[in-house]
C-alpha cells in the first residue's frame, strides 16, 4: 500500500475501533476483531502491510459494513474501486498522450504500440488493459514525457491529467443510488 492507502486504512479502522470500544470491547478485543475482519474479507489471515489494491478494497468494504452498516452504497463503492482506478488511469493516459509531440491522430496508435511491446496486447485496445498494466503503461509515457519536456512542464502535464481524471470521475462515476434517483439505474 502507498502512504495514502495506509492512511485511509488506519482512518477507516479508527472509525471501526471507536465503535467496537463503545460497544464495550477492550483494545485487544478490538484488534482481534480487525484481524477477524481481514480473514472474513480475504478468506485468510493477512497483514495490512502485505495488501494488494484488491485486498485493501475488500477490507475497507468490511470496515464500512461495521462503521456504515446501513450505507450499502459506501460498501459497494469501495468494491468498485478496481474499476475506478482503471478508469482514472485511462483518463490520465489520454491527457498525457496529447503531449507526446506526435502528429495529430497518431497518439492512440503510439500508446497501443507501447502496450503491444510491453504486454503483447495487439488489438489496439490499450484502454482495456488491467490496472497493473495501465500503471506500467502510464510510467512509460511519463518517462517519455521527461525525455521531451522540462521537469516543470512534465509536472504540469501530470497535474493536468490528474485534474481531468478527477473531473471526469465526478461527472460520470456516480453512485448507484444517485443514478437511480435520476431515473437511470445503470
Amino acid at each position: 500500500m502507498n502512504a495514502a492507502q495506509t492512511a485511509k486504512y488506519f482512518w477507516e479502522w479508527g472509525r471501526v475501533r471507536d465503535i467496537l470500544l463503545k460497544r464495550g470491547l477492550s483494545h485487544a478485543q478490538a484488534d482481534a476483531r480487525r484481524h477477524e475482519l481481514h480473514r472474513k474479507a480475504l478468506g485468510r489471515p493477512k497483514s495490512s502491510k502485505e495488501f494488494s489494491n484488491a485486498d485493501l478494497d475488500a477490507v475497507l468494504a468490511a470496515f464500512l459494513a461495521v462503521s456504515e452498516g446501513g450505507n450499502l452504497d459506501a460498501q459497494l463503492a469501495q468494491l468498485d474501486m478496481p474499476e475506478k482506478r482503471t478508469a482514472m488511469a485511462v483518463r490520465r493516459i489520454g491527457v498525457m498522450m496529447l503531449h507526446l509531440n506526435l502528429e495529430t491522430g497518431r497518439e492512440s496508435g503510439y500508446v497501443a504500440g507501447i502496450a503491444r511491446n510491453l504486454f503483447g496486447h495487439d488489438d489496439g485496445q490499450w484502454h482495456q488493459l488491467n490496472a497493473a498494466q495501465l500503471g506500467q503503461l502510464e510510467g512509460v509515457i511519463v518517462r517519455r514525457l521527461k525525455q521531451l519536456h522540462a521537469p516543470d512542464k512534465v509536472a504540469a502535464i501530470e497535474a493536468e491529467a490528474k485534474v481531468h481524471a478527477e473531473e471526469c470521475a465526478r461527472k460520470y462515476d456516480r453512485p448507484l443510488a444517485v443514478a437511480a434517483e435520476e431515473g437511470n439505474p445503470f
